[in-house]
């Protein structure tokens, strides 16, 4: 399996995780696994750490730096969505030739059992299709934005258009090579600029309409809160589920309530040599915080004024009816 993943140097630990729970899994094969980890600028002594991962799985691992200068210096980009997601714009330019199909990965994922099959999924009887996708779930229950709605209006006066999420993309590079470029799709991205919301994920959702091939999400996207909210807690996700995303709040994050699905990405983070510093950080920004009391003491707090609310709204109708309720 070739397996792309883009970092930059805060990530690396959660890359870390994510590339450990890839080769957790699937041990029989880990030595004829390609790790490709695009970067803009880390040092090089940051990049030492990935060569554990080698020497403990026999996988390869490649360190391949993207020339930032062909990114244009105004292109969108948030702390959520960070430069490093229009790497995954280079890819059928920065891959060898022989390698005509890659599994580009978000790092705030786990590989939780094996994912074969997903990585062997046919592109089609003449190849025509461009990616293997799941259906962002977030969309799918909360909707797209105004601007998305406009972006995608044909695509969905069409009533098939299901919005997908790229943070797992299986790419088909030999169909990708023959149309585009990094320049082509900066070029496509420029004349979407205004409508898009969610960066390159809008782009390749308006461009690849029609030309994907969809898989399951509950498989191979879980996004995990939304897993959890909906009764598929830990024990259903570890026995359903091969790749699970953390999209939105991380498991990192000390900003937010728990939920056990969390406790997935947890184990893996256990086996890698970051383990202490990402609990130490965790438990520090929680205490700095207080989310949790905070947020108890904030919906307190609205319960006490909702109650005073009620109390006098029935004060009002027993004054204008006469009826005490």
């Amino acid at each position: 399996m070739n397996i792309a993943i883009a970092i930059n140097e805060k990530y690396i630990p959660y890359a870390y995780v994510m590339l450990v729970s890839l080769m957790e899994n699937h041990r029989n094969i880990s030595d004829t696994i390609t790790v490709y980890i695009l970067f803009g600028s880390i040092p090089d002594e940051k990049l030492e750490v990935f060569a554990q991962l080698e020497e403990a799985y026999g996988c390869s691992i490649v360190a391949l730096q993207v020339p930032l200068d062909r990114l244009p210096k105004d292109l969108p980009h948030t702390e959520q969505w960070s430069v490093e997601v229009y790497f995954r714009l280079m890819l059928q330019d920065l891959m060898p030739e022989d390698v005509d199909r890659i599994l580009y990965l978000d790092t705030d994922i786990v590989i939780s059992g094996n994912i074969e099959e997903y990585y062997r999924t046919s592109f089609g009887e003449n190849n025509e299709k461009v990616l293997v996708v799941n259906a962002d779930m977030s969309a799918k229950r909360v909707g797209l934005t105004d601007s998305q709605n406009s972006l995608f209006e044909s695509h969905i006066k069409n009533g098939d258009f299901t919005y997908f999420n790229a943070g797992v993309m299986l790419m088909n590079l030999d169909a990708l090579r023959r149309e585009f470029t990094l320049e082509k799709f900066l070029d496509e991205f420029a004349k979407r600029k205004d409508k898009i919301f969610a960066q390159e994920q809008d782009l390749l959702n308006d461009l690849f309409y029609g030309r994907t091939v969809y898989v399951d999400e509950t498989r191979y996207d879980l996004f995990a809160k939304i897993a959890y909210n909906e009764g598929m807690g830990y024990e259903w996700v570890k026995k359903n589920t091969s790749i699970i995303h953390y999209a939105g709040r991380k498991p990192w994050s000390g900003e937010g309530l728990r939920y056990d699905t969390e406790l997935i990405w947890w184990e893996y983070a256990a086996m890698t040599p970051f383990y202490t510093e990402l609990m130490r950080a965790l438990i520090e920004e929680e205490a700095r915080l207080a989310y949790a009391d905070t947020t108890i003491r904030r919906i307190t707090r609205e319960k006490s004024e909702l109650g005073e609310l009620v109390n006098r709204l029935k004060e009002l109708v027993t004054n204008l009816t006469g009826e005490k309720l």
